[in-house]
This record gives C-alpha cells, structure tokens and sequence, in this order.
C-alpha cells in the first residue's frame, strides 16, 4: 500500500490505537482512514502529496473531526478537544 509505506507508522496520530489488524484480524488488515488535510472540495486541480496533505485516522477520530459540516476540526484542535475532555 502507497500511502501506509509512505507514512512509515500506521498509528493514528490522535488516538494512537492499534492498527485495526491487531484487533479485528484479517478482516482489518489494511485498513486505516485517511482525512485530507485541505478539504477536497478545495483542491480543484491541484495535485495531493499523502506525505503532506493526507494524514491517517481511526475512523472514530475521523468521524469527529468532520462532527459538524460548518467546522471541520484540525488534528491539533481534536488533541486539545481530547485532552480537555479527559481532564473533566
């Protein structure tokens, strides 16, 4: 796979989990989420690097970032979202 062999480390940057493989078996090897870090619908013609403009999520940390349609949330801003609601 093109982009798990470009970004070396298949762990989510956010949460960190196990690749999907170590829980689920062969049903989620390969898998991983990837969250386009400038919205698609913005690239236009442009060309994507997955070194820079892609990033690998669980699927839970994706489905939050994108949460609300009128704002999608950086990585740095779910780390601190986490980091604020494990302190409560």
């Amino acid at each position: 796979m093109l982009f798990l062999s470009i970004h070396e480390n298949p762990r989510p940057p956010v949460s960190g989990v196990l690749p999907f493989y170590a829980f689920y078996g062969e049903q989620g090897k390969d898998y991983i989420e990837v969250h386009h870090l400038r919205p698609v619908h913005s690239l236009g013609g442009d060309t994507v690097d997955p070194r820079t403009d892609m990033a690998v999520l669980c699927s839970n940390c994706h489905r939050m970032i994108h949460r609300k349609r009128d704002k999608v949330l950086s990585i740095e801003e779910l780390k601190n979202f986490i980091a604020t609601s494990q302190k409560e």
